[in-house]
């Protein structure tokens, strides 16, 4: 086991439930910002997806299917 491994157990061995319930809230936070950042950092297997295909103007027409034929000011 790391040093550091070591140190935190120890530490945690001296903390309160509540203190413990927090740390535990905290590490869950860390491991979620590092699932974020590897999505934001193009991890992502989707982001491969996106331009494979030519559809044209997606938006064409939108405002007449939305709005009818009616005239948008």
């Amino acid at each position: 086991m790391s040093k550091i491994k070591e140190q935190l157990l120890n530490e945690i061995e001296a903390l309160s439930d509540e203190s413990l319930k927090e740390l535990l809230d905290f590490a869950e936070y860390l491991h979620k910002m590092k699932e974020s950042k590897s999505v934001m950092d193009g991890e992502n297997p989707l982001l491969k997806f996106i331009g494979g295909i030519s559809h044209g103007s997606l938006a064409e027409g939108i405002d007449e299917e939305l709005y009818g034929n009616e005239t948008l000011n």
